[in-house]
């Protein structure tokens, strides 16, 4: 091999360039083309999502708070079952009824409580004949005091009423609790 000497022409035509990928690049370059299509949605969607997050979190956090507000109006409530329910046509009638039977309670507690308002549970049965029988039952006497302190002594004194005469004894007092609380309790 001399130095100065020329390299020899190829015999062989040179190869033509041809711009066409291979399988193999074109397989590639669609993969790369399809992450590229797809990336600006997967960006655009996170915002969408940190909002559906947000908003997600701010409803749980609203329906918490009313929640604890419910439960706080709850505390001053009790409701009384297998209180007797009057016939009566007249709405002011049953209502002194009902009045007089927690003043009969409250009384055979020992207790003065101030009820702001008490109401029945449910619909009025149809028919009045089917009211106040042995057995048959009536709709839950729901009482509103005017403050937690007097719920919790009436919740304290119910042992009282083991002594009591039949018509205060049959009564059944719990405190006023929402659907989940009352689930709770029948599960645990």
């Amino acid at each position: 091999g001399n130095k100065n000497q020329r390299p020899e022409p190829q015999t062989s035509a040179p190869a033509v360039q041809t711009n066409r990928p291979t399988d193999v690049e074109a397989t590639e370059a669609k993969d790369q083309d399809n992450h590229r299509m797809n990336q600006p949605r997967v960006w655009n969607t996170i915002p969408q999502v940190k909002k559906s997050f947000g908003e997600i979190l701010k409803e749980a956090q609203e329906e918490s708070r009313r929640e604890a507000e419910e439960e706080k109006r709850r505390r001053k409530n009790i409701i009384i079952h297998r209180a007797p329910e009057s016939t009566s046509e007249d709405a002011d009638t049953r209502k002194k009824a009902d009045m007089d039977t927690i003043q009969s309670l409250l009384q055979e507690l020992g207790i003065t409580a101030e009820v702001l308002v008490c109401y029945r549970l449910g619909e009025k049965p149809k028919n009045s004949d089917n009211q106040d029988k042995q057995g048959e039952r009536t709709r839950p006497l729901k009482v509103i005091f005017g403050s937690e302190h007097e719920v919790n002594n009436i919740l304290r004194s119910l042992s009282k009423l083991r002594n009591a005469e039949d018509e205060i004894k049959k009564l059944r007092v719990t405190p006023d609790r929402n659907m989940r609380e009352r689930e709770r309790k029948y599960v645990a």
